[in-house]
């Protein structure tokens, strides 16, 4: 923002150009707008550009003109287009077309014509563009908004600068708090970090102590499907032993049982004979009995008995 000696310095020039003419000033993007600010109401006017001054005339062109260039959106482009030529005396100007072409012959007639601008330069001025008056106009406003502005702002900061330190001080022990806070709860996760090390470490030890224990219950478990087999294994040997051991005593007792009958048959006896006869029935009745081999000792000693008689 402008210091205020200059803002007054700058106001004092824009007091001293305040009629300035606003043709070349006009700075819109459509030309026929800036051509209407310089011919709306009036046939023509001054007004300086680039430290000339120059006249200027409303629907008119002059008589003999340079081939133009296109392009210039306003009067003041083509004013200045004529001042880089020290040889250029005018230009003239179609907003239609934004046509800008100079004027050098010494001397040339106004012929009328709608939508032309003619712009004579003359001489040397000290006075300020129009272009940068209007500039001067606008920085003037411009400040005085900011200025107003400012001072509304001002009327509030001191209530916010209140309210800041009153929330600073708030802010401060709101801090004091959280660190506080911050302290306890660093200290509460050190003790539940030194829990956890220690659930960790008995984790570790239960873990091995279990992979252990399956390791031991496979081993006994193995082991004992080994005992069952080798137990069921004896078990059957036994069976068939016992089978084999059966059979054999039953062939052992029929063939004895054949040779005892073959026997009796081809002794002569009178009433020992009949004796021998009940002998033999008992005998049958023992080998058909369920508990034949219990009596196998009693038939042996049975048939001693008869043979000794």
């Amino acid at each position: 923002m402008p210091s205020k000696p200059n803002l007054i310095f700058l106001t004092l020039l824009a007091s001293s150009n305040v009629l300035a003419n606003q043709c070349f000033s006009a700075n819109s993007e459509t030309p026929k707008e800036n051509f209407l600010k310089c011919c709306t109401g009036t046939s023509g006017g001054t007004g300086v550009v680039a430290g000339y001054d120059f006249d200027y005339m409303c629907n008119k062109y002059p008589s003999a003109y340079e081939p133009g260039q296109r392009g210039f959106k306003t009067a003041q482009a083509c004013a200045e287009h004529c001042v880089t030529d020290p040889q250029c005396k005018a230009s003239v100007w179609r907003a239609s077309s934004k046509l800008c072409a100079k004027v050098t012959a010494t001397s040339y007639e106004a012929v009328s014509g709608d939508g032309w601008l003619l712009v004579e330069k003359s001489e040397k001025s000290d006075k300020l563009s129009d272009d940068c008056q209007g500039q001067i106009d606008s920085a003037t406003k411009e400040y005085k908004e900011k200025e107003a502005k400012c001072q509304k702002e001002n009327g509030a900061c001191g209530e916010k600068i209140a309210r800041y330190e009153s929330e600073k001080l708030r802010s401060e022990k709101n801090l004091d708090e959280c660190q506080s806070s911050k302290d306890a709860l660093l200290q509460e996760n050190r003790n539940s970090l030194e829990k956890t090390t220690q659930c960790e470490s008995k984790k570790t030890v239960l873990e091995s102590q279990l992979d252990q224990c399956q390791k031991d219950q496979a081993a006994e478990t193995t082991k004992c499907n080994e005992k069952f087999q080798q137990c069921e294994a004896e078990k059957a040997f036994a069976v068939n032993q016992c089978e084999k051991d059966r059979r054999g005593a039953e062939d052992k007792c029929t063939q004895e049982k054949g040779a005892l009958e073959e026997r009796i048959k081809t002794q002569k006896c009178t009433g020992k004979c009949q004796i021998g006869h009940t002998t033999a029935s008992t005998v049958d009745r023992i080998l058909s009995s369920p508990k034949r081999e219990a009596f196998i000792s009693d038939l042996k000693a049975l048939t001693v008995f008869i043979f000794s008689v």
